[in-house]
């Protein structure tokens, strides 16, 4: 008896030590990220742009961070019966490397809550929303960055639209529920042969254009958005710059 408590006691010992080790590896590879210093002299543009852009909505992933710089609505009229009176959105989001280290970008996905994405179910064809899932960059190479002194931030501009206020108002949702709908934004990343995931929800001022005289001189990418609609010519991708935002 004393003999087989002893080696329960033994035993014990090993798989506490075990756990330990386990767990400091797990502590180790947590923690191995060197974090990019935002000082650095020898950053790209597009990232110092990222650093400087004083936004509140940010949120990070363990090898990413992402910023939305800016969120805009604007009131247009489908010249299709089947859509009519709308309200088209703009999403401006920015994504960089968070850690000073080796990585292949593979792709970058985008979606809205859970709640918007069954609201656009609804209502199938009927709205651009149907372009948003279509994943960034995964037929085109991206150059492969080596560290931080040639990481890039990336810049999407998300345009999607309401799928016709009469059937916002037909699925029951206002104009203030729906504008919470749309400000979380689900963003997948696919690196070196995984994946990150990033929420952020938007808490910035949304601004809504009536009118096209309303919009600012320098949106010129908002003023063309409210002239040709969601068919526009729109920056889709691309590194980032602090420019139309």
């Amino acid at each position: 008896m004393f003999k087989n408590s002893c080696t329960l006691r033994k035993t014990a010992k090993v798989v506490l030590f075990m756990a330990l080790s386990l767990f400091m590896v797990s502590c180790e590879a947590d923690h191995s990220c060197k974090v990019i210093d935002e000082n650095a002299s020898d950053l790209t543009e597009s990232m110092r742009h990222f650093f400087d852009s004083e936004v509140n909505s940010y949120a990070e992933s363990p090898n990413f961070m992402a910023k939305i710089i800016s969120l805009d609505k604007l009131a247009y009229d489908y010249e299709e019966p089947v859509i009519g009176d709308s309200y088209i959105y703009k999403m401006i989001v920015a994504i960089a490397p968070h850690c000073d280290q080796k990585i292949s970008i593979d792709y970058f996905n985008f979606s809205l809550s859970d709640e918007a994405e069954k609201y656009y179910n609804e209502f199938p064809w009927l709205s651009s929303y149907a372009m948003f899932n279509i994943p960034f960059f995964e037929s085109f190479e991206l150059p492969e960055v080596n560290g931080a002194h040639d990481a890039q931030a990336y810049r999407f501009d998300l345009t999607f639209d309401n799928a016709g206020n009469e059937n916002q108002n037909s699925y029951g949702l206002d104009d203030a529920a729906f504008d919470e709908m749309i400000k979380e934004l689900n963003i997948r990343i696919g690196y070196n042969g995984k994946e990150d995931n990033i929420k952020i929800t938007f808490c910035d001022d949304m601004h809504f254009y009536q009118r096209l005289d309303d919009i600012p001189a320098d949106r010129e990418d908002l003023r063309e958005l409210f002239i040709n609609g969601n068919n526009g010519s729109q920056q889709v991708g691309g590194y980032f710059t602090k420019k139309n935002e």
